[in-house]
């Protein structure tokens, strides 16, 4: 598990953590979660989630603590879990580009981390649309590639905290890359690393 100045990421499916270059047998699509452990003493911190090169999720992780981050909040009520699947593809020119910059992202999870401290006594709630997957153009060369995607809502209430960020968003605490591929047709490797901008 990748572990920088007191912060610790890792993805895990089931109950096991990926290790760093680790392999793990993957149906049609595998529901897997985020675990963020926050070792700092008195900063908590917030998680921007992104995958595939779209922005997921934001998680808040008090001091002193761990949290799973388990898919993203739809509704206020609901959670879509996240998913490793299959990339879909098409030759059409008009439905995805072939040089499509995003489609350059996939096999990528990025988690940006910046310190914070929760605001007393305020929560907030966020009502929002799940990110959107399309299909990719078969000329891109991620065909047979895998994406994450989401599964289907299950009922979760959430909370969300106001937050004053001791770092900014173009300076992140962290910046933690996982680099995931399929292997074999039936096999997902997650490599992790970690680093600062």
């Amino acid at each position: 598990m990748p572990e920088l100045r007191g912060i610790t990421i890792s993805i895990v499916c089931g109950d096991s953590p990926l290790k760093e270059y680790s392999v793990t047998e993957e149906s049609e699509r595998t529901t897997f979660h985020i675990s963020l452990k926050n070792t700092l003493p008195k900063e908590g911190i917030n998680a921007e989630v992104l995958m595939d090169g779209l922005s997921m999720e934001y998680y808040f992780c008090d001091f002193s603590s761990s949290r799973r981050c388990n898919g993203v909040i739809i509704n206020g009520r609901e959670r879509r879990p996240y998913q490793f699947s299959t990339v879909e593809t098409t030759d059409d020119d008009t439905v995805a580009k072939p040089r499509d910059p995003l489609a350059q992202q996939l096999g990528l999870i990025e988690i940006r981390v910046r310190r914070c401290h929760r605001k007393e006594d305020a929560t907030v709630r966020v009502t929002k649309d799940a990110p959107s997957f399309g299909v990719v153009h078969e000329k891109s060369k991620k065909a047979g590639v895998h994406r994450v995607c989401l599964g289907d809502s299950v009922p979760a209430p959430s909370i969300r905290y106001r937050v004053d960020h001791v770092d900014s968003r173009k300076d992140p605490y962290g910046i933690f890359l996982f680099r995931y591929k399929p292997e074999d047709d039936s096999l997902v490797t997650v490599a992790a690393c970690s680093g600062l901008i």
